[in-house]
């Protein structure tokens, strides 16, 4: 670089020095000559000063003498300084003593000016000519050059193709050209014809032409069409690589198959997948499995009678025209069962009756009268499950004539070891009158007493033992001692429609067992079969109740008509019909029952009708208190009717207390309007687990297999079989509603199997094969939920309007989770879902799936009908299917 330098300066600057020295010496001589003096010129009296222009690196540019006091003149071509390293300079003036001009200033003494330059980075143009057309672009110093445009393209139907340039690109360090070798092709065209449409695209001579793209032929309802390859003109049909292109062009078509559509077709039964397969579109199915059966169960014959579609059961499989699931049909026969009465008189057989009763159905064969003789069942009653035989025992009576009064027991002194002892209709008379007369009183309190003979008392009203003196509406009295019934009966007649509180005993605080009471009481209101009311500690056991028992009021139970907290019931049984005949019900009406305050009932079971206004229970009509009620293996087969909220096989109402309904059937019809359930009506406060309903279940709203509402409560490991029966709002297989109050709760490992109608027009009926409502509520701020897990649904849910579910009619704020819905959804309305008809309010749906046909109006989806942005559905599966009607 050094020696360029030193070149480059000896060839450009030299010549010019050399100039001015000789100049410079001439003038010098000319001076000397003339007598110049310093600094003048050719003026008179003229002083001059000398000028040198250097460039920046001290090589003299102009050496002038000028006129002290002017303004110099640099008279040659404005200096350039060469690029380095990448830097452009250029210049910007004369610097003198440190300031540099742009104009130079006036001199008054010898003076230096020094070339001053700028500093930029240096840039330059790289032209790229590509077939005679260049395009530039401009590069920093040393940076590597590339060509930004097509390196193929057509021109004037020339194929043109970039294969090289004249040099290597390198590193630029000034203005550089580079020239493309480039190679011509000429063209040809082809042309795709795809149905009514054509294509005609540029190909290279001697290329593969190709159609870009999947040739495409709109399929109909029958066929799909398969791209099978491209026609020439001669015929010849090319399925992969088209001749290459000559120069004539060329003209094809594309040619299809037929590809019939498939559709599935899977074959189910209730509760199991049997076998899926494809047919084509419109083609008639075959199964080819075994003919599906159905196990006989102690209550029905099933015989298979062909394949369910839609509500349709074909015999013969019809031909399909889209994915379908055909479902096992089978005719069910109600089996029925031998019944076999045997009459027995003092030990020996007197006579027998036989009778074919249908499984499930109530039976209730009077037994004859005998004069002088009780049975020890006065009617046999029962529900038939299997061939069954009665006996029926008759053992001599000992009959009251309305009048006779003992003044003694039989024997005895009362105590454990040596209990009363009572034979005689008289002698239970006098026990009576010992054990009565004043109000608020514990009779007996200690006493034993034991009967040892069949009694009839039904020749004259019968005033209740430990009777409080007067039949008022209050301040009752108990019979606190222990009355051991030995296994007979007593036949009572205790009607008076102005009287309270009637039955054998009015108040029982004591123990009473292994009795039976038969007859008829009636009241004004407030009555039970064995006692009206039991008393805190009060202890029933092994009693049983025929005896007929109306009312004009409520507080009226078979057993008896109300229970204190702490008292018990126990393996008890009640046979005889109750009925209110009240206008309102304030307290309840139950076939056990009438009303508790805290009780723990185990063991009973309710034969008998069960009918009032409202609040009707085959165990226990209503329960309100802060207590605990207990209800353990219960059974109701006691038809329970109402007209007015509150109506259910087990308990109608209970609220504000704590406690447990577990392992209870109800078997029978229960109606009503509000709040009507196989198992509860209204539930606030109770646990309820492993309980189970076959009967039919009617009601306007709140109307479940199991329960009509639930809140604050548990439900666990429940099944209903019977159909449920709506026409309002919130109705549901298992809960008509599972509403948050105050806590959240949990409706789990409950399965529904029987179908759920809803008839009502309203357009939010909401209609569930679980639950009919799931949902939460903020409390203090915080979501509540209700939640309904491990559910499933094997039921037909059927509505006329909107909100219809397999699993929740709506899940409004609640959840539902890992639950299955296995029967069919119909509704003719909107909001229609194989798990949850709508899901809104932040509600959840979750790991779910749906197994069955979900049909609807409008909003129709196998897991969500509606799903609003506030609330979710994740994890849930699609194994069914789903259709608008219409």
């Amino acid at each position: 670089m050094e020696n360029e330098k030193i070149r480059n300066f000896y060839s450009k600057k030299l010549p010019s020095v050399l100039f001015y020295l000789l100049i410079f010496t001439f003038l010098l001589s000319f001076c000397t000559f003339y007598g110049c003096k310093k600094g003048g010129n050719d003026k008179p009296g003229s002083e001059t000063v000398t000028v040198n222009f250097t460039d920046y690196d001290g090589t003299l540019l102009l050496a002038k003498a000028v006129e002290k006091g002017s303004v110099p003149v640099y008279d040659n071509s404005i200096p350039e300084r060469e690029d380095e390293n990448g830097v452009r300079f250029t210049f910007v003036g004369w610097n003198a003593d440190g300031t540099v001009y742009k104009n130079l200033p006036a001199v008054s003494k010898n003076t230096v000016f020094t070339a001053t330059y700028s500093e930029a980075a240096a840039t330059y143009t790289v032209t790229f000519i590509v077939g005679g057309e260049a395009t530039e672009k401009t590069y920093s110093y040393n940076e590597i050059p590339f060509y930004e445009g097509e390196t193929s393209f057509i021109k004037n139907g020339i194929y043109i193709e970039i294969t090289g340039w004249n040099k290597t690109f390198a590193a630029v360090k000034s203005d550089v050209t580079y020239t493309a070798i480039i190679k011509k092709t000429s063209f040809s065209e082809i042309k795709f014809i795809v149905e009514s449409e054509s294509l005609t695209l540029s190909f290279p001579v001697g290329s593969i032409p190709k159609f870009y793209g999947a040739p495409y032929k709109k399929a109909d309802e029958t066929v799909s069409y398969e791209f099978a390859g491209w026609k020439a003109k001669d015929g010849t049909i090319y399925s992969s690589d088209l001749p290459k292109v000559s120069a004539d062009g060329a003209e094809y078509e594309a040619v299809f198959n037929e590809v019939k559509k498939s559709v599935k077709v899977r074959f189910l039964t209730e509760t199991a997948f049997l076998s899926e397969t494809s047919v084509f579109y419109g083609e008639t199915p075959e199964y080819g499995g075994e003919t599906p059966v159905k196990a006989e169960t102690d209550e029905y014959y099933y015989d298979f009678i062909g394949w369910s579609l839609n509500g349709t059961v074909y015999k013969t499989l019809p031909a399909v025209y889209g994915d379908v699931t055909f479902t096992a049909t089978y005719k069910k026969t109600l089996k029925s069962y031998l019944l076999t009465v045997i009459y027995v008189k003092n030990g020996e057989k007197i006579s027998k009756t036989s009778e074919y009763i249908f499984y499930g159905d109530i039976y209730d064969i009077t037994s004859p009268d005998i004069i002088g003789y009780s049975p020890d069942k006065p009617s046999v009653i029962g529900y038939m499950t299997g061939n069954a035989t009665v006996t029926v025992s008759y053992a001599p009576v000992s009959v009251w004539d309305g009048s006779a009064v003992s003044d003694r027991y039989e024997s005895g002194s009362g105590s454990k070891e040596d209990p009363y002892i009572i034979k005689t209709a008289a002698q239970l008379k006098y026990m009576q009158e010992q054990n009565a007369g004043a109000a608020k009183q514990q009779y007996s309190s200690g006493k034993y007493f034991r009967l040892e003979a069949d009694l009839d008392m039904s020749a004259a009203f019968w005033t209740p033992i430990a009777n409080r003196g007067s039949f008022t509406n209050y301040s009752w009295s108990y019979f606190a001692g222990t009355f051991d019934g030995n296994g007979h009966s007593i036949k009572i007649s205790a009607e008076n429609d102005k009287a309270h509180a009637l039955g054998l005993f009015e108040g029982i605080s004591g123990t009473v067992k292994n009795l039976t009471v038969y007859g008829s009481v009636s009241s004004l209101s407030r009555a039970g079969g064995i006692a009206y009311t039991l008393g805190s500690g009060g202890i029933l056991e092994n009693v049983y109740n025929y005896a007929k028992i109306t009312s004009a009021g409520d507080y009226v139970g078979g057993i008896v008509g109300m229970a204190a907290n702490g008292s018990a019931i126990k393996n008890s049984a009640n046979y005889g019909t109750v009925t209110s005949s009240a206008a309102k019900i304030t307290g309840g009406v139950g076939g056990i029952v009438g009303n508790s305050f805290g009780i723990s009932v185990s063991g009973c079971v309710n034969y008998g009708g069960v009918s009032s206004f409202g609040r009707a229970g085959g165990i226990i009509g209503a329960f309100f208190t802060a207590a605990a009620i207990n209800i353990y293996d219960c059974v109701n087969y006691g038809t329970i009717l109402t007209k007015s909220n509150g109506s259910a096989g087990i308990i109608s109402y209970a609220s504000k207390g704590g406690g447990k309904i577990e392992n209870c059937y109800n078997y029978s019809p229960v109606s009503g309007t509000g709040y009507t359930g196989g198992i509860a009506g209204l539930n606030e406060c109770l646990e309820v687990s492993s309980c189970k309903n076959n009967g039919i279940i009617k009601g306007t709203v709140y109307v479940g297999g199991i329960v009509g509402k639930i809140t604050e409560a548990n439900l666990a490991l429940c099944e209903n079989r019977g159909t449920v029966y709506g026409s309002g709002s919130s109705i549901g297989g298992i809960a008509g509603a599972a509403q948050v109050t105050v806590k959240a709760f949990t409706v789990s490992k409950s399965n529904n199997y029987g179908p759920v109608y809803n008839k009502s027009s309203s357009l939010n009926s909401v209609t569930g094969g679980v639950t009919g409502r799931t949902d939460g509520k903020t409390v203090n701020g915080a979501l509540v939920r209700a939640t309904v897990y491990e559910c499933v649904n094997y039921g037909l849910v059927k509505a006329n309007k909107n909100y219809v579910g397999g699993v929740s009619g709506a899940v409004n704020g609640g959840v539902t989770d890992k639950s299955e819905n296995r029967g069919e959804v119909y509704s003719e309305g909107v909001y229609v879902g194989g798990i949850a008809g709508s899901n809104y309010g932040y509600g959840a749906v979750k790991s779910c799936i749906n197994y069955a046909i979900v049909t609807g109006g409008g909003s129709v989806g196998q897991i969500c009908g509606q799903l609003t942005s506030t609330s979710s559905s994740e994890n849930c599966s699609e194994k069914g299917s789903f259709r608008l009607i219409g």
